[in-house]
């Protein structure tokens, strides 16, 4: 009789991209699901809650865009002219 063959070992191969990655997607995963809830309790109105949203979801964006700026080679080049204008 052969023995069993044996597994290789797990190699640890999960960086910095792929841990911040999976913060950032526990993160949303999670706040999906609380924050309307917590908003709806707290704003009495529907036009409220619509205006909170799409001020939160204007925040998000110019803080894309922010996040976006210093990513994109440090500064050095505007992204598109999103945010300086190029001349």
């Amino acid at each position: 009789m052969s023995a069993a063959p044996v597994a290789p070992p797990l190699v640890r191969s999960i960086g910095l991209v792929q841990a911040t990655a999976m913060v950032v997607g526990t993160i949303i995963g999670a706040s999906i699901f609380v924050q309307p809830a917590e908003i709806i309790r707290q704003v009495p109105s529907v036009a409220g809650i619509l205006l909170v949203w799409l001020a939160s979801g204007l925040l998000t964006f110019f803080g894309a865009l922010v996040c976006a700026e210093l990513g994109d080679r440090r500064g050095r080049r505007p992204l598109h002219g999103l945010l300086r204008p190029t001349g």
